[in-house]
């Protein structure tokens, strides 16, 4: 009995190993005669754990790759919408020479990364090189020539490689299509763009690249277009206030004032078009903007005094007190509930932070702040009508909240420091949103702590996606992405949950793409895949309950197990 007792502690105490999956890495070395294309092994072990990951390299490579690997994980868990918290990661690379890897092995450990999540046998012959980005879109990288060269002398099959890496340039300056030189040494060579394409060369099964059209609620649009109807009838109110109010003292309009009137000219004929196309969302942002210049062209107009400024802050401060009484009050159930919190509460926090900043001038307070801030707070009225959207019922606790929330920010670090470590580039914006993220989690802003990282994050993937491609190649690069956010989309809906502000976002980068704004369009695209798979923060009713039954279920198997080895002749 005590060898049972024994036995059964053990296997409690020693984490359970689930598999190992392998495939061939394909790198460059360095030599006195310039870079080489190498082989190197990839292994891939995971265990019952924690979530971590651990690399080990031999010879030890660059810090990028360890990086990069961490990276890459991240972007497994989040195609199949895991946290990946229940195992720990312990990635192996093995070369005889050291190596240059780096983000280029990205494509390759993602893949390999699923392949161990779903159980999928990988092809030994078939090999991958590229980076790996957010909605697994696979990025261009170099060395590709001489990694095919390497793919063929050791026997390979098969190497896929980026789509933008479809041609390369020789030391000559003579462009060789990458295709065709695979013929020529005896080797296929496969373009890729999607970590879809990576599995389906790779194990011959492929996650679902079109889940079909997005069935929008009739309760969001219903509700969006009167969130829009009631911007949209706010600018023609404050429309005809400007045409019947006089300039004062007969003035001339100065050029910002006139680049104002074009702007609002631009804006009223996009939500017009918005509109009509039933695209609500982008109807009621362009009318925001409308809404914030023509109200303070008004009040430049009126000739507001500091007394009658003065006033309308007191208002908006009372106004402020009354919403965030009203949104503290309400019991949030659904990821809906969380979304309609966080968007009011961020327009209110907003206003807030414009108003101080129209103060700061003791002796004139800024006229364009403090009416910015009265239509961001009538903004935030209108979101209001979001809450009680229905959907299914979520963990939203305080300590649920403020894990989720570490969660994100931990995440929005990360690629921020790989982002930083990889390029030259500015983030001094995407800083300060990892900073205001984690000033909210100290003074217990979980909501807005969540959605302030998701932001950073989202930002931080834009730049990824752009490392190395040509400004023509964005128009590609946001179609693609908005093809991954769409089907995000359809899986939370599938899942009981309507991404409210996720497939407000993604309407948006439709009409910016429609409008020829790809840059623009990638970025709100980027927002919406991350505010669309939220609810995988969280755990769902009876999550608990059932872990504990999966448990339960092992640990008897295991008892039992332990009880016939070491009892045999016991029937």
């Amino acid at each position: 009995m005590k060898k049972l007792i024994l036995l059964v502690l053990l296997l409690l105490i020693l984490p359970i190993v689930f598999g190992e999956k392998q495939m061939k890495l394909l790198a460059v070395q360095e030599s006195e005669n310039g870079n080489s294309g190498s082989i190197a092994d990839l292994y891939l072990e995971t265990q019952d754990g924690e979530g971590r990951v651990f690399i080990d390299t031999y010879p030890l490579t660059k810090f990028d790759t360890q990086i990069s690997t961490r990276y890459a994980q991240d972007i497994a868990c989040d195609i199949l919408n895991e946290q990946c918290l229940d195992k720990d990661f312990i990635y192996t690379i093995k070369a005889g020479s050291v190596i240059i890897a780096g983000p280029s092995a990205g494509a390759a450990i993602a893949a390999l990364t699923i392949a161990e999540l779903l159980d999928l046998k990988v092809d030994q012959s078939v090999s991958v090189t590229g980076t790996i980005n957010s909605g697994g879109l696979i990025g261009p990288v170099g060395g590709l020539k001489e990694k095919i060269e390497a793919a063929a002398s050791n026997g390979l099959s098969k190497v896929l490689i980026p789509q933008r890496n479809e041609t390369n340039k020789t030391n000559e300056n003579i462009s060789i299509d990458l295709v065709e030189y695979g013929k020529e040494i005896g080797i296929e060579v496969v373009v890729v763009y999607t970590i879809n394409n990576v599995l389906l060369e790779l194990t011959g099964v492929s996650l679902s690249e079109d889940k079909g059209e997005i069935e929008i609620s009739s309760k969001y649009q219903s509700i969006m277009k009167k969130l829009a109807v009631d911007l949209c009838d706010r600018a023609s109110l404050l429309k005809k206030e400007f045409d019947s109010l006089e300039k004062p003292e007969n003035e001339g309009y100065n050029s910002s004032e006139s680049t104002l009137l074009i702007e609002i000219k631009n804006l009223l004929n996009k939500s017009e078009i918005a509109h009509s196309n039933e695209k609500y969302y982008s109807a009621a942002s362009f009318c925001f903007g409308i809404n914030a210049k023509l109200a303070y062209l008004n009040a430049l107009k009126k000739n507001l005094s500091q007394e009658e400024l003065k006033s309308k802050i007191e208002d908006m401060g009372k106004d402020i007190e009354n919403i965030e009484n009203e949104i503290n009050n309400i019991k949030k159930i659904t990821i809906s509930d969380l979304e309609a919190f966080a968007a009011v509460r961020e327009r209110v926090i907003e206003a807030k932070a414009v108003i101080e900043e129209a103060k700061k001038n003791e002796t004139e307070i800024d006229i364009y702040q403090t009416i910015y801030a009265g239509e961001r707070i009538y903004s935030a009225k209108s979101w209001q009508s979001f809450f009680d959207f229905g959907g299914k019922k979520i963990d939203l606790s305080k300590e649920s909240l403020r894990s989720s929330c570490l969660k994100k920010v931990e995440e929005a670090d990360e690629r921020y420091q790989y982002v930083k470590y990889i390029t030259s580039i500015d983030l001094l914006d995407t800083q300060k949103g990892i900073q205001r993220a984690l000033q909210d989690l100290e003074n217990g802003e979980y909501e807005l702590c969540l959605f302030k990282a998701s932001k950073a994050k989202a930002e931080t993937d834009v730049i990824l996606n752009l490392i190395g491609v040509n400004q023509d190649r964005v128009e590609v690069i946001a179609d693609r992405k908005l093809q991954v956010v769409k089907n995000e989309i359809i899986t939370e809906i599938q899942e009981g949950s309507y991404p409210i502000i996720g497939s407000s976002y993604y309407e948006y980068a439709k009409v910016l793409q429609e409008q020829e704004d790809y840059n623009s369009a990638l970025i709100y695209a980027e927002y919406a895949l991350e505010l669309s798979n939220i609810g995988m923060y969280f755990e769902k009713e009876n999550s608990d309950n059932m872990a504990f039954a999966i448990s339960s279920a092992i640990i008897i198997g295991i008892v039992a197990l332990g009880f016939l080895l070491i009892n045999p002749k016991d029937k």
